[in-house]
């Protein structure tokens, strides 16, 4: 009987604990974007320089092109020559090979490494294969419903953001990745863009609750899967989407051999003069996404 009592006992205390933490976390969270403009003063570089975070996978990275030809590169040097009064700062935290639960798992935390005025998401097509960390495949759409009733408790996301991003190297990520993806079976079309959906969906409400927009992109390949994902999604979440298959479409309308566009070295990927059309096309919508959240930029764009 009295083993029962402390059982009892205990199971009140941790809940009372965990119930305290959790209203201390929501109150919290009223001020995240204040803590994120307080935190910008802190930030590398001139203290008005505007901060671009870049995340996602190998399209975001730049693979197969040199650095300067990468789209974070190219779009930074766009802003300059169009806004030389203002200093930019392009964060880019693109990795080869990670899907979305892996960017959606790790943006929070790096949001407020970082203190962005701006999210640029390129990521989606990884989930065709790799199943790291991944709540879809395989389980359908209860999953999902748990997932998104758990992540209302900033406990629950607290827990996550620990989980996943606690410190190991790029050969550990990589293992990880090949281990997680060897034993499972792809994914159905469908399974795909619940999670691929639910991961963007993710990422928006994040960004929106830091007070920060967020910009899409899709692939100028044609995954159909993936892109009719992004844009519904993006669609239902008022959330911009740049169209990088429009992209392809101009640079050949233009006069440009479609062999120039795309590289083969590591899979299909923007050349370095596709990559131009992409930082072309994306200017416009980071410029209306900084204004419309009151960053000023001179004149002239």
């Amino acid at each position: 009987m009295r083993l029962g009592r402390v059982a009892l006992g205990t199971v009140a205390l941790l809940s009372i604990t965990l119930l305290s933490l959790e209203a201390i976390l929501q109150v919290a969270a009223l001020s995240a974007p204040a803590v994120i403009r307080a935190a910008a003063l802190n930030r590398p570089g001139p203290a008005d320089a505007v901060t671009i975070l870049v995340v996602g996978d190998s399209h975001a990275a730049g693979a197969g092109v040199p650095h300067e030809d990468n789209l974070p590169s190219q779009l930074e040097r766009l802003l300059v020559e169009r806004h030389p009064a203002r200093a930019f700062r392009i964060v880019n935290l693109g990795l080869p090979g990670v899907n979305s639960p892996w960017v959606a798992n790790r943006l929070e935390r790096n949001i407020r490494l970082n203190n962005p005025d701006l999210i640029i998401s390129w990521v989606g097509v990884n989930d065709i294969w790799n199943a790291t960390e991944t709540d879809a495949w395989g389980n359908g759409s209860w999953a999902l419903a748990v997932r998104r009733l758990l992540l209302r408790s900033k406990v629950f996301r607290l827990a996550t953001v620990i989980w996943h991003t606690r410190g190991y190297d790029a050969d550990s990520r990589n293992k990880q990745i090949r281990e997680a993806s060897r034993y499972l079976a792809k994914p159905a079309e469908a399974e795909l863009s619940r999670g691929l959906g639910f991961d963007l969906e993710r990422m928006a409400a994040i960004a929106r609750e830091y007070g920060v927009p967020i910009i899409f992109m899709n692939y100028p390949v044609p995954y159909a899967v993936v892109n009719d994902t992004i844009r519904r999604t993006a669609d239902e979440l008022r959330v911009p989407v740049v169209d990088t298959l429009h992209d392809v479409a101009r640079a050949k309308g233009e006069g440009h051999d479609p062999m120039t566009l795309i590289t083969y070295v590591a899979g299909p990927h923007p050349t370095g003069l596709l990559y131009r059309y992409v930082a072309e096309s994306t200017l416009p919508q980071v410029e209306k996404a900084l204004r419309a959240k009151g960053v000023r930029l001179p004149p002239g764009g």
